[in-house]
């Protein structure tokens, strides 16, 4: 494959954008005449021409990633058989909701051992709070990634694999729950613009877990009700859970975010994958 130029930045991508003022080639990043310095951007002064910009811009990577860009939702090509590989993936009406539904699956899993082993009041009280913190934990993360992705020209879902969700719960029971049940996609004419957003989402999973562990530290010093012991309990949980998740996803694999971080920068992305051990040891030893 014969790769263009970015003539801002020298990034190389498989389907540069051309600039409609200067005719140059250009990365999803620099794609706007305002982003690459473009010496003719005050021919026009019309203050919604970078809105418009934008928007035409996320539509195209909307289809390219397979994505109704007025519904939102993914379709599949007919000759796929409404298969995207060998797996059938699955969203909602909407990426927030099909966000919070991993989230739930996310704590569903991470919870599904203690719930069986004691199905007491107390239990399924830190249960159903876990399920809720991983909802509002990838709706986060979600909007995260979207506004990181709206800056370089980046299309990003979240999808929900019903097989991956059977072996995710298969797996909590034995002890390592193997995350398989959904990913983050990414869609761009940039890896590096990829890239970006996937450490928008190793920064975000490790703020919430260092943020939900410091917060039941906090709820530690005050009364020692059942209620708040069940949320302590769910947000020990849902930390650790969000460190597991984040660390899986940085598996150097073609779908998942550590892929894109590899194809971009190898250096980084074992400086990032060791950051996150790091916080998975101190969050197990404190």
């Amino acid at each position: 494959m014969i790769l263009a130029k970015c003539t801002f930045c020298s990034d190389s991508v498989s389907l540069p954008y051309s600039c409609s003022l200067c005719s140059d080639k250009f990365c999803g990043q620099h794609r706007l005449p305002e982003s690459h310095e473009c010496l003719f951007v005050g021919t026009y002064t019309d203050p919604t021409y970078s809105a418009v910009k934008r928007q035409k811009s996320r539509e195209v990577q909307s289809v390219k990633a397979g994505i109704d860009p007025d519904s939102g939702r993914r379709y599949v090509p007919e000759s796929s058989g409404g298969r995207m590989g060998t797996r059938t993936f699955w969203e909602g009406s909407s990426k927030v909701q099909t966000a919070f539904y991993g989230g739930i699956i996310l704590g569903l899993a991470a919870a599904f051992r203690i719930l069986v082993s004691s199905f007491t009041v107390d239990i399924i009280l830190l249960f159903v709070l876990t399920l809720l913190l991983g909802g509002i934990g990838f709706v986060i993360v979600l909007k995260s990634r979207e506004s990181r992705a709206n800056e370089v020209g980046v299309f990003t879902s979240f999808v929900i694999w019903p097989l991956g969700i059977a072996i995710t719960l298969i797996t909590s029971l034995i002890g390592f729950t193997f995350y398989t049940f959904g990913y983050f996609t990414n869609s761009g004419s940039s890896v590096h613009a990829e890239a970006e957003v996937a450490k928008r989402s190793i920064y975000t999973f490790a703020g919430l877990a260092i943020g939900f562990k410091l917060f039941a530290y906090l709820l530690l010093l005050g009364p020692g009700q059942a209620i708040i012991l069940s949320l302590i309990g769910a947000l020990l949980v849902s930390s650790t859970m969000f460190l597991w998740y984040g660390l899986i996803m940085m598996i150097p694999w073609s779908i998942l975010d550590g892929a894109k971080l590899y194809a971009a920068d190898s250096r980084s992305f074992w400086m990032h994958l060791a950051g996150m051990v790091v916080l998975l040891i101190l969050n197990g030893a404190f």
